[in-house]
C-alpha cells in the first residue's frame, strides 16, 4: 500500500518578547516617555509590514485620558526567527492617577500570540514651580565667571541702577536748563535797566514805557520759579 501523505501543518503566528521597557512607568502628567519593545517571530509565517502595535481592551481607561495615541506600524516584513525592535514616544495623560496600558501586535483580523505587553502607568501631578529652587539650580550649574558677574551686577540691582542713572541724568539736564534761563533773565533784566537809565537821560518816554513792560514780564518769569521748566522736566522723567 502507498504511504499516507502527512497533512500540511497549519501556519502558526506567534511571538516572543525579547526585551521591553520596564512594566511599571512612573512619571508626571502631560509628559512623554519612550517605549521600546523587541519581538521575535517564533511562528511559521512572516509578519506583514502592515501589522501594528495596538492597544488592548485593558487600555480603555488610558485611552479615555490620552487622545494622542495611534497604532505603531512594523514598517517591514518580519520573517520567522527574525527579531524587530520598535521604539516610540508615549504621551502621558493630563490627569494624575494609575493607568493600565496593554499593547499587542496584529491587525484587525489577527492577533500575534505571545506579543502582548502590559504596562502600569503611575502618573503623578506636577509639583508647583519653585522659583527659589530654580535659582539654586542655576547657581549650581553656573560657571565661576557667571557667578562673579551675577554677584557684581544682580539683575534687580542692575535694573534699579540703570533707572536711577537715567533719572539722575534727566534731573541734571533740568537743573542746567534752570540755571541757564536764570542767568539769561538776569542778563536781560540788567541790560533793560541799563537801557532805561540811558533813555531817561535822553528823555524818550515812550521807549521807557515799553522797556518797563519787558522788565516786569521778566520779573514775573523769575519769581514764578520756572514752573514751566519743572513741568517739562516731569514729562522727561515719565518718558
Amino acid at each position: 500500500p502507498e504511504p499516507t501523505p502527512e497533512p500540511t501543518p497549519a501556519p502558526v503566528t506567534a511571538a516572543e518578547i525579547i526585551s521591553e521597557t520596564t512594566n511599571t512607568i512612573e512619571t508626571e502628567q502631560s509628559s512623554s516617555v519612550d517605549i521600546s519593545i523587541t519581538l521575535k517571530n517564533t511562528g511559521t509565517t512572516a509578519w506583514d509590514s502592515d501589522y501594528t502595535i495596538r492597544p488592548t481592551e485593558a487600555s480603555e481607561e488610558f485611552l479615555a485620558s490620552s487622545t494622542d495615541f495611534s497604532n505603531i506600524p512594523l514598517g517591514k516584513t518580519v520573517s520567522p526567527d527574525e527579531t524587530i525592535t520598535l521604539t516610540f514616544p508615549l504621551q502621558i495623560p493630563e490627569n494624575p492617577g494609575k493607568f493600565t496600558l496593554g499593547l499587542v501586535l496584529g491587525d484587525s483580523d489577527t492577533i500575534i500570540s505571545g506579543s502582548e505587553v502590559l504596562y502600569t502607568l503611575l502618573v503623578n501631578q506636577k509639583p508647583p514651580v519653585d522659583i527659589a529652587y530654580n535659582q539654586a539650580v542655576a547657581r549650581e550649574n553656573a560657571t565661576p565667571a557667571q557667578l562673579a558677574l551675577a554677584k557684581i551686577n544682580p539683575p534687580e540691582q542692575t535694573i534699579k541702577a540703570t533707572t536711577a542713572e537715567n533719572e539722575g541724568l534727566i534731573s541734571a539736564v533740568a537743573a542746567s536748563a534752570n540755571r541757564f534761563f536764570l542767568g539769561f533773565l538776569v542778563f536781560i533784566t540788567a541790560a533793560l535797566i541799563l537801557n532805561i537809565v540811558i533813555r531817561i537821560r535822553v528823555q524818550q518816554g515812550h521807549v521807557i514805557a515799553q522797556v518797563m513792560v519787558v522788565v516786569v514780564l521778566a520779573g514775573v518769569a523769575f519769581f514764578t520759579q520756572f514752573s514751566f521748566l519743572e513741568n517739562i522736566g516731569s514729562v522727561l522723567k515719565i518718558i
